[in-house]
């Protein structure tokens, strides 16, 4: 098993409320997994407060994909515990929602004002499906996305 654990209680946006267990969560999940399923914490990939910037996660996500050490089919953990919420879709965009929300999850750098953006459910699908072509679909992803973790094409 191959993880990739994010945990963030302290954001650059004003706005966006500090948490508390968080990363205490994150933690917790790193040492469930170590200590009572037997993963290497070398196979374990840690994002906590500013590691876990919107570029950070996607450079892991990017790093799953192109990590030659996971074969294909090999069970890969995605957990995220911070801010989630949604933002209004984008002219053109085919979802679901009557309200044109999109559900994302926020990352520590987040702020509209300078650019830098949640991560969209439409980014993760993109980013999975990345990682599902190369080291196929084994993959658990965080509650707020886990009908992403589904690419389009392999939807029913």
């Amino acid at each position: 098993m191959f993880v990739l654990i994010i945990g963030i209680n302290k954001y650059k946006d004003k706005d966006c409320h500090d948490l508390h267990d968080a990363v205490s969560d994150a933690r917790a999940i790193e040492s469930y997994l170590m200590d009572s399923l037997g993963v290497d914490k070398s196979r374990i990939r840690m994002l906590l407060d500013e590691e876990a910037s919107r570029q950070g996660i996607i450079d892991a996500l990017v790093a799953l994909r192109d990590n030659d050490d996971i074969e294909h089919g090999e069970a890969i953990l995605i957990y995220y515990s911070g801010h989630d919420g949604e933002t209004s879709a984008l002219d053109g965009w085919t979802i679901e929602s009557t309200e044109k929300q999109i559900p994302s999850i926020i990352p520590q750098d987040f702020n509209d004002g300078k650019g830098v953006h949640r991560i969209t459910n439409q980014t993760f699908v993109w980013l999975i499906d990345d990682i599902v072509r190369k080291r196929g679909d084994n993959i658990v992803c965080p509650r707020e996305l886990n009908f992403a973790c589904i690419p389009n094409d392999l939807l029913p």
